[in-house]
């Protein structure tokens, strides 16, 4: 068993929160693409603010 980064942990949790708060089923598609890029899901190795969380 690896041991998870932080990093990994806060992008899990991110995504739990967003899938919670903009269940994908159920919420119009763009709806939830605005959401992911809000919560910095859209691309995460872009900078914060345009989408992403600026990892590498």
């Amino acid at each position: 068993m690896t041991a998870e980064s932080t990093t990994h942990r806060e992008v899990r949790a991110r995504i739990a929160e967003l899938a919670t708060a903009f269940p994908p089923r159920s919420t119009e598609p763009r709806e939830f693409q605005r959401a992911r890029f809000d919560a910095g899901l859209s691309w995460v190795h872009f900078p914060l603010g345009l989408g992403g969380l600026g990892l590498v």
